[in-house]
């Protein structure tokens, strides 16, 4: 797992939606105390499922809360979450736009950013700082068409 610098200029964190803390507290709370039974099981068959449940619910969301960036490199615009990394080229870019779209995306808030790239390929990623994210990409994609939409009040 790479470790991060959280002063580097060129390094964005994802927002967090409050109900999505939440959720992960209580599931992180459920895991644990799955976690306490797993001493009490008897047959390899429940030792195996409590297991595979503990890595989905406690492990996997830690380490994509834990990575979940989005780097601004030289060529590429690279998107960290959890075990899973995409590397954009920035001549691949053909339009940004701002969406509250609900779909699975390596972003931990529905406020967004679209990145279309590519044959019809599209990345949605919810920056801290989505000004200054979105002032360092335009530096490095200079005829970017960005769109912007209004975002209902939080």
């Amino acid at each position: 797992m790479q470790l991060v610098n959280s002063s580097d200029k060129n390094i964005f964190h994802s927002t967090i939606d409050s109900w999505l803390i939440i959720l992960l507290v209580l599931t992180l709370l459920g895991s644990l105390s799955l976690l306490l039974k797993l001493q009490s099981m008897d047959s390899l068959e429940e030792y195996l499922f409590a297991s595979a449940f503990i890595f989905f619910t406690l492990i996997l969301p830690s380490w994509v809360l834990l990575r979940n960036l989005y780097e601004i490199t030289n060529d590429n615009l690279i998107v960290g979450f959890g075990p899973l990394t995409w590397h954009i080229p920035y001549k691949s870019i053909t339009k940004i736009s701002h969406t509250t779209e609900a779909s699975l995306a390596p972003a931990l808030s529905f406020h967004r950013i679209k990145i279309h790239y590519g044959i019809n390929q599209v990345i949605m990623i919810s920056p801290k700082d989505e000004n200054h994210f979105l002032n360092l990409l335009k530096r490095h994609v200079q005829d970017i068409e960005i769109v912007p939409i209004k975002y209902p009040k939080r």
